[in-house]
């Protein structure tokens, strides 16, 4: 079970607003308490990551009920259903983190997206942190392996040259307890690279048999939050492990990911034109042009096209476009003429380490370039 909320005292009415609620928070289970007071009852028996309820019953069961809420060994997130008076919300929401309570955030009756997708972020990130301080006092001594070799290979801007983001490059696609020590490396890279005033996203692949595990996205996650890492500066490059993998089981838990914040893309080449028309923005933030395509269409202009078709739909979708492996300065002009995004690649940058990168950026943080001639 992913994601639990215990609505308290809304009543039959609020049946419409309430399918709403699950149909846009994805793998969400409602339980139901007619007060505060059996909702923390319930919270004894069975913990929740959030409790909804209006602004009526805060002010109806007082500060005493609140405490005791706010004292639970595994405490949720609390969201207002939204009162006509913005006024009297804010109030009542300071007035309960005073006593010690999360308040997440209100959310409007017809329920909004944006509201729900806002507070089921924030309670997720709360309980992240919670989760991450409890596995702290087991790990306090916190020193990525010195034998680990990383290196980066660097992806700028096509608009103006700049870097925007690397990938991180090591051995080979490994189980998941080297992976924890690549991530931990990273992140302690980005926070060196921070330092310098450098905010670089890093790309990591990602083998999709990781995914088995339920809950590997919360515990990702609560990893970063852990080494004091930003899942919006980490990228997840989905692959395959197995030529007859989908990624159809793994559907719930790249949603999981998305939420957490992190970067993802996927790439499959085999399937063709087709791939890029059935991506879902939902789960993924970065679609890859294909080398192979971009090759034959320097050549072809019927397939450049096509290529450029493509690029534009993917963008007014909502994605970042991409295109890996650039060697030549006719791949890079015809990027740019169909309007790639991003690009890495020989033409752009070796694979560099740590004080490369660094080295890179130092300047104007981009590139030099050949000129579209």
């Amino acid at each position: 079970m992913f994601y639990t909320i215990l609505v308290v005292g809304l009543d039959a009415s609020a049946s419409r607003f309430l399918q709403a609620i699950k149909a846009s928070m994805g793998d969400v289970t409602l339980q139901n308490a007619a007060t505060l007071r059996e909702a923390i009852e319930r919270l004894h028996e069975r913990p929740a990551d959030m409790i909804l309820g209006p602004l009526e019953l805060l002010e109806q069961e007082g500060a005493a009920l609140i405490r005791k809420a706010a004292a639970l060994p595994l405490r949720p997130a609390l969201a207002i259903v939204n009162a006509r008076s913005r006024q009297r919300t804010v109030s009542a929401i300071l007035a309960v983190r005073n006593l010690g309570f999360p308040v997440v955030g209100s959310i409007s009756r017809p329920a909004d997206v944006a509201d729900l997708r806002s507070v089921q972020v924030k309670s997720l990130a709360l309980r992240a942190v919670a989760r991450a301080e409890q596995l702290l006092a087991h790990d306090q001594d916190f020193n990525p392996s010195p034998d680990l070799q990383i290196r980066y290979k660097p992806r700028i801007n096509l608009q103006d040259g700049r870097v925007v983001a690397v990938e991180a490059v090591f051995e080979r696609e490994s189980p998941e307890t080297e992976l924890d020590h690549v991530l931990d490396k990273v992140i302690a890279v980005q926070r060196s690279w921070r330092q310098r005033g450098h905010n670089i996203t890093v790309w990591l692949k990602l083998p999709l048999y990781l995914l088995d595990g339920a809950d590997y996205p919360d515990r990702l996650y609560e990893r970063v939050i852990l080494r004091g890492g930003d899942p919006g500066s980490i990228g997840l490059d989905l692959r395959k492990c197995l030529r007859r993998e989908s990624l159809g089981p793994y559907t719930e838990s790249i949603y999981q990911l998305g939420l957490h914040g992190f970067a993802m893309t996927h790439s499959d080449a085999g399937q063709g034109y087709s791939f890029y028309f059935r991506l879902d923005v939902r789960l993924f933030t970065d679609v890859k042009i294909f080398l192979p395509l971009l090759r034959s269409a320097i050549s072809n202009e019927k397939l450049a096209k096509s290529l450029a078709s493509i690029v534009f739909e993917s963008k007014q979708s909502g994605f970042t476009v991409v295109a890996e492996g650039v060697t030549t300065a006719q791949e890079l002009k015809l990027l740019r003429q169909i309007g790639c995004d991003e690009a890495q690649g020989g033409l752009i940058a070796g694979l560099l380490d740590e004080q490369g990168v660094v080295d890179l950026l130092a300047g104007d943080g981009g590139c030099n370039l050949p000129p579209d001639n």
